[in-house]
């Protein structure tokens, strides 16, 4: 077996190029006849040396991500925080603040921290409620507060009027409800599942799935990015969003009336206009499917 045979197989079995991509790439080979003829082998080798530099910078940019996410994570707080009491599991949080949560990573006697799943319901409120969760710290630095905890599961009650909201969490799933706000959203090795996003936002994770029920954007940016998940988007009716989708190693399945854009040598392109298509999102994966649908107008 050819080198250049190996090559490809071995693109094709660690998803790094589509099985149909891959056949294209062995059966213009197969059409060259192992001939050495300059021409034939100039093409087939561009056509590898293509699809590796996509697919290198694509894994560059999810690793440098994924290693921004992390380094984000162990900045707890600063000296100049101030700590905040909470009394009966809730504290209290002014209009037009901004909620960040992440995991602390703390060694002791008894053993490190181990994060969990992550829930936030937002509600009519003034105050953040802890419903779950373990080794919990509050600290704040003007209107900008960081929660942090350490063990166990984390479930919260947020206001709904908060100016933004970031999470980031490691090796737990991630549930957002009815925030209607600006969100920045991490996991690394968890599912992120998103009920009613009205504002921009960017989401991103590693080696998890991802769902966003409810999708209403009608103006700003937004962006998803994923490795190793699948994306699921079911937009309201009322939603005037363009989606730009680009999956590199995975389909593309969208309603009737979008249309493939570009089809690159590994990566396959979508652009799907819902409404007037004002608001930007723009879809990321590397090795998932994307699957968006839209929800039929009321009659």
């Amino acid at each position: 077996m050819s080198k250049a045979r190996i090559e490809i197989l071995k693109l094709i079995a660690e998803g790094k190029i589509s099985p149909e991509e891959g056949e294209r790439l062995l059966n213009e080979l197969d059409d060259s006849g192992g001939s050495t003829e300059a021409g034939r082998t100039v093409r087939i080798g561009e056509a590898i040396g293509q699809v590796l530099e996509e697919v290198g910078e694509t894994v560059r940019r999810a690793v440098y991500d994924a290693i921004g996410a992390a380094h984000k994570i162990f900045d707890e707080h600063r000296a100049e925080t101030e700590s905040v009491a909470v009394g009966e599991g809730r504290f209290d949080m002014p209009p037009g603040a901004r909620l960040r949560v992440q995991q602390a990573i703390r060694v002791s006697f008894g053993g490190g921290s181990k994060g969990g799943n992550v829930i936030l319901r937002a509600l009519g409120q003034s105050h953040v409620r802890i419903l779950r969760g373990e080794a919990i710290e509050v600290h704040r630095n003007g209107s900008d507060y960081v929660l942090t905890w350490a063990k166990g599961n984390l479930e919260l009650e947020v206001p709904q009027d908060l100016a933004g909201l970031e999470v980031r969490c490691m090796g737990g799933d991630l549930e957002i409800h009815d925030f209607v706000g600006p969100m920045m959203l991490d996991t690394t090795g968890g599912e992120l599942r998103v009920l009613s996003p009205r504002a921009p936002f960017r989401f991103r994770t590693l080696g998890g799935r991802m769902r966003i029920v409810d999708l209403d954007l009608r103006e700003g940016p937004a962006s998803i990015s994923t490795t190793g998940g699948d994306v699921r988007i079911e937009a309201a009716a009322g939603a005037s969003v363009t989606i730009r989708v680009g999956a590199l190693g995975g389909s593309i399945d969208f309603p009737p009336g979008c249309e493939p854009d570009t089809q690159g040598r590994a990566r396959r392109r979508a652009v799907c206009v819902i409404g007037e298509g004002k608001a930007e999102l723009k879809v990321d994966t590397l090795g998932g499917d994307v699957h968006i649908r839209h929800a039929p107008a009321a009659p």
